[in-house]
Parts: structure tokens; sequence; C-alpha cells
């Protein structure tokens, strides 16, 4: 397999190899990510394969907002508030899943992390879509983050189907809190301060 190189404005070529159940590489606005559309599960698995992933890890779903979130998740109001607080941005929000999502998309898991990303790339994409993707980070489970393209591409060259041309936005993954069980838990620092979001969560 050859990977293919795109460039960022080749969105509808981007937006085919997702509905084609392909594996691709991608910027965000955090750091670089590899990405597939989120019910193909031969797809998500062949990520885990490729990033050493381990298999009972699920990986997180990024939507184009709250509308779409809430198709998948549960999402009550004081989790809405944060949302309109901080996203589209650098957070990850770990979340009940709704009983129809298919539980293989999660590995068995209740509960759903996901995301609302502040890059227009990715957002124009899910919304052609018409359905979440899956994203990780683009490197060695275990390994430092990757934000350029160059990297990503001399770390996983042929092993990924596509490749995005552009540089992600940092090195700083994001935030993630776990708002599943009706309280805010930092799971892992990142931009967004723990004082910022229990503020707008205790309201």
């Amino acid at each position: 397999m050859e990977t293919k190189l795109l460039r960022k404005y080749e969105q509808d070529l981007i937006v085919e190899a997702f509905k084609e159940g392909l594996i691709v590489a991608m910027p965000t606005d955090t750091v670089f990510g590899l990405a597939c559309i989120y019910h193909d599960l031969a797809a998500k698995e062949r990520i885990k394969e490729i990033k050493g992933r381990e298999k009972v890890k699920s990986l997180p779903m990024m939507v184009n907002g709250l509308m779409m979130a809430k198709e998948y998740c549960v999402i009550d109001d004081r989790c809405a508030k944060l949302m309109s607080a901080f996203s589209p941005g650098a957070i990850t929000y770990i979340l009940k899943r709704k009983h129809d999502l298919d539980p293989r998309i999660t590995d068995g898991k209740d509960t759903v992390a996901l995301r609302i990303p502040a890059d227009d790339l990715i957002l124009d994409v899910i919304t052609k879509l018409d359905c979440p993707i899956l994203m990780t980070s683009a490197n060695l489970s275990h390994h430092d983050n990757l934000s350029e393209y160059r990297d990503v591409y001399a770390l996983f060259k042929d092993k990924v189907d596509v490749l995005v041309m552009e540089n992600a936005k940092s090195l700083v993954a994001s935030t993630i809190v776990d708002v599943s069980e009706g309280d805010l838990k930092i799971i892992r620092s990142g931009m967004i301060s723990e004082k910022e979001l229990r503020d707008v969560y205790a309201g």
C-alpha cells in the first residue's frame, strides 16, 4: 500500500477516503491524528494495530457540534454549558454513550470520549460525511505526540492510506474531562485549566 498525499483544499478526496473505509492521517487544532469513519470497525482496529494501541482502548469520537454529539451521547445541562464555553476547542469529554450506539464502536464501554475540534477542515469533513469520525493521536502508543506532517509521514509511510500535508497546531493534546457520572474529573491536563472548567461546570 502506498500512502496517498493530499492537500487541505482537496477536501472532497479526503471525504471520499473516509467513505471508503480508509485511514486518514490529518492535522488538528492540537496534535496530528489518525482517523477513520466512526462505524467502520475494521478501520478502527487497523488504527490500533498501526500505532500499537491496546485493543481494549477505544478511539475518541469527533463531531461537528452539540447537535451531533447529542445523537450519540447523553449530555446534561451542565455538560452542555461546558461545550458552549469551551467547544469547539482542545477539550475531550467522557460521556455516557446512547444505547443505540453500537457498543463495538466503544469496545464494549458505556462511555465515549468525544471532542468538537476547532479545526475547519475536520468540521467540514464531518459535516459532509454527516456522521462522526474516530481519531487518535498520530504517534506510536506511549511515545511523543507529533505535529509536523513530515514526521508523521516518516513514521507511518505506506501504513496509512491518506496523509494530509499540513502541520497540526500544537504538540499539546486536549484536556480530558470525565462528566459521565454527574461530577467533573480531570483525566488529562491540557490547555484549559481545571479552575476554568470547574467555574463553568458549577454554574
